[in-house]
């Protein structure tokens, strides 16, 4: 191993972006994935736009003793875009990808670069930033832009300045709103093409050291958990597989379900949980050797690829069979997981399988079961899932013989940081479902619903009882007025007979018309657990609400 040094410089931003064009910049394998959201991408270029500093670039250059073998610890892609082949003299980002990979996805144009360029994970990570010359803002892009609506990578190319005055020309502008475009337009370009960025750069150390170095410069503080070095050791160029990758082609499939915006790190629990080596009990240093074993494994990368597989049954079953239409509705990660094992260990289940698994949600849900237990409890549950798994026992773990789960009390609001409130939602747009069935008003098709929209009875109030969950693609709501958010007009006496399914009735009909509006939604309310209650009983969990007087 040659010997660490440690020299400084300062490189122009476009000088770093060509050096990723020309392979002389590499990303290691176990860098963190992608994760700034749109804020953070705006507020970066927002500080290049004012001449704020952005922070500084760390940069290593390997020891050179076994170089070949570093093809293993490489990432193939930033911004959304596919490296080239690394030149013989190149660097690997220690610390500043985030802002690197924002810079590098924001300001190539694609029409002028040899690389090749990811659609799909460019789209999804959201690079397609403008800069808003009207409201001089950093702005996320959309489509049919207007002139002042300049995508950020026109400002690298002085060519495209001209294009832009020639296109200011035949526009109706005033003549002092073209000198504030012509002025942003300038400024804006003279700091792009002129802004500097100071660099670090380690010379020297292996693979180990630079994982120990990255953990400390990483700006966030956190640290470089086993989960990001199995990531790194895991990487393999001939079967193509990097396991961050792989979780954002799959996050990128989970889009039409609303599940683009799923926790990486469920993701990667259902991968780990898949080797035996379960999610919640796993914190022991013992356990974060054995996970980092996992690279070492024979079968990792096919047993990967098959849980991946599972996680999208897992998915499409909650979608289709319990009507969870987006990952906030998912009550617990932990029942994904679980799900997840399920499909990987049971390659076709029966019918009765399944609707065992759905009522186990349901149950599991209502009584708070990820909750109220222990981690030796959890242990338990899971046991009991595996006997379910392997010989069709009873998936639900009772700690106490004849004794039954209770439910938490009616929620006054439904929040999606509640699992008591996710529950009733998803009963709410069961319900919803169902009783369209039942009342035959509509064939319906879930696989087509996209997602729920949510609106209120009457716009002032926020509680449970005056949420109403809409399905838009199926129209159920004849000339719904979908730029309001509140449908008191269900009410209205022409409505009469109509939107059992939303839990309104003639009688509160009536109480509406005589302006009694707090009675309405006690009525609702009272509604809404009559029918939850019969449905929570059914699966032999106590309603801890006291009985009211239907």
């Amino acid at each position: 191993m040659s010997q660490l040094s440690i020299a400084t410089r300062v490189l122009r931003l476009l000088r770093i972006i060509n050096d990723f064009e020309k392979g002389t910049i590499r990303v290691p394998a176990f860098q963190r994935d992608f994760e700034w959201d749109y804020s953070k991408k705006v507020q970066l270029f927002e500080s290049i736009l004012k001449g704020l500093p952005i922070g500084t670039i760390f940069l290593w250059r390997p020891d050179f003793i076994d170089n070949e073998n570093y093809r293993l610890f490489e990432s193939n892609s930033i911004g959304g875009y596919n490296l080239p082949e690394r030149a013989i003299d190149y660097y690997y980002v220690l610390d500043g990808l985030q802002r690197l990979s924002t810079l590098f996805g924001c300001l190539i144009d694609e029409k002028q670069t040899l690389l090749k360029k990811d659609q799909k994970l460019w789209s999804q990570q959201g690079f397609n930033l403008i800069y808003n010359l009207e409201t001089n803002k950093i702005e996320k892009g959309k489509k049919n832009l207007q002139l002042c609506e300049v995508e950020l990578y026109k400002f690298v190319d002085h060519n495209s300045y001209a294009e832009f005055i020639d296109n200011m020309q035949k526009e109706n502008l005033s003549t002092e709103k073209k000198q504030i475009f012509r002025d942003r337009y300038v400024h804006f370009q003279r700091q792009i093409t002129s802004f500097d960025l100071p660099i670090v750069e380690l010379s020297g150390a292996g693979i180990n050291e630079a994982v120990e170095i990255f953990d400390k410069l990483n700006s966030t503080g956190a640290k470089v958990t086993s989960e990001w070095k199995l990531n790194a050791l895991s990487f393999n160029i001939e079967q193509n597989f990097r396991l961050g990758n792989e979780i954002d082609e799959l996050l990128i499939d989970l889009k039409e379900y609303n599940f683009d915006s799923l926790d990486r790190k469920v993701i990667f629990n259902s991968i780990v949980n898949s080797f035996g080596i379960v999610f919640f009990d796993k914190s022991s240093e013992n356990d974060n050797k054995k996970i980092e074993k996992l690279a070492n494994d024979p079968s990792f990368i096919q047993n990967t690829r098959n849980t991946i597989r599972s996680i999208k049954k897992s998915v499409d079953f909650l979608h289709k069979e319990l009507k969870v239409f987006n990952s906030k509705l998912l009550p617990y990660n932990s029942q994904l997981i679980f799900i997840t094992d399920f499909f990987n260990k049971v390659e076709n289940p029966s019918p009765i399988q399944l609707k065992t698994l759905k009522e186990w949600l349901w149950v599991t849900t209502y009584s708070n079961y990820f909750t109220i237990y222990n981690l030796s409890k959890q242990r338990k549950a899971y046991d009991k899932f595996q006997n379910f798994i392997y010989k069709n026992d009873n998936p639900i773990y009772l700690d106490t013989l004849n004794k039954n789960f209770n439910t938490e009390s009616f929620p006054s609001k439904i929040s999606m940081g509640s699992v008591r409130g996710k529950a009733l939602a998803l009963f709410m747009i069961n319900f919803l479902i169902n009783e369209n069935v039942f009342l035959s008003k509509v064939t319906l098709n879930v696989e087509n619903v996209t997602n729920i929209k949510i609106y209120k009875l009457f716009k002032d109030y926020n509680s449970s009882e005056n949420t109403i969950y809409v399905i838009e693609e199926y129209n159920l709501i004849d000339n719904f007025p979908k730029s309001v958010k509140d449908v008191s007009f269900m009410l209205l006496m022409e409505n009469k007979g109509k939107y059992s399914e939303y839990f309104i009735t003639d009688e509160m009909r009536e109480v509406y018309a005589k302006g009694n509006i707090k009675n309405v939604l006690e009525s609702r309310k009272e509604l809404i657990m009559k029918e939850e209650r019969k449905f929570v009983e059914s699966l032999d969990i106590y309603y801890t609400d006291p009985f009211l007087p239907w």
